[in-house]
């Protein structure tokens, strides 16, 4: 499924198929993130090690996230983690990393959702509709195969984040407490 809107305006958004390319979205990971990118999924996932402080480790930790994806491309049917590329002139300038944890129609899901879990777009092409497009195209290829509701969160200071996702008709639906203790290992 790829976008005719997108395609006008010289982008082109579709899964990610090519194992190839998986080098291209951690750099631009690598590149898209800062400090207030990190919320409470980069703490428990151990991307970050404190709040506002990535694991040195972050590109080999993104590097395994990434050879767990489902490069199988056609509609995202079953569980797994996908990442939605955009690209203009053969260049990825933007990506959804998404995952699905149940399968269609699975009794569990009293409504079907996804997990947008990073959103990233290359700094010299936000403003031009990159994202907007990107977010367009995940949101119409998961609602066409029965996925109701996209959950995604965001770092507590990263208002640009904030302003795009609420523009485009995402609202705020908890508030995610932390407490350090201290101990980051297992006394058991």
């Amino acid at each position: 499924m790829t976008d005719a809107l997108s395609e006008g305006l010289g982008l082109s958004v579709t899964w990610l198929c090519d194992a190839q390319r998986v080098e291209e979205i951690t750099s631009l990971f690598l590149e898209g993130i800062h400090n207030a990118y990190i919320s409470h999924g980069e703490l428990m996932d151990g991307r970050a090690d404190a709040p506002g402080l990535w694991s040195p480790d972050i590109a080999e930790i993104h590097r395994r996230e990434m050879a767990r994806l489902d490069l199988s491309g056609g509609p995202f049917l079953h569980p797994g983690v996908r990442v939605a590329v955009a690209e203009r002139e053969g260049q990825i300038v933007g990506f959804a990393t998404v995952t699905r944890d149940r399968d269609e129609g699975d009794n569990q899901d009293p409504v079907p959702f996804a997990t947008i879990e990073d959103f990233i777009v290359a700094e010299n092409q936000r403003g031009l509709g990159v994202g907007s497009q990107l977010i367009s195209w995940v949101e119409k290829s998961l609602n066409s195969v029965g996925i109701a509701r996209i959950f995604l969160e965001s770092g507590v200071a990263n208002e640009d984040a904030h302003r795009f996702f609420r523009a485009k008709g995402y609202a705020v639906t908890s508030v995610t407490f932390m407490k350090d203790l201290g101990s980051h290992h297992s006394s058991l």
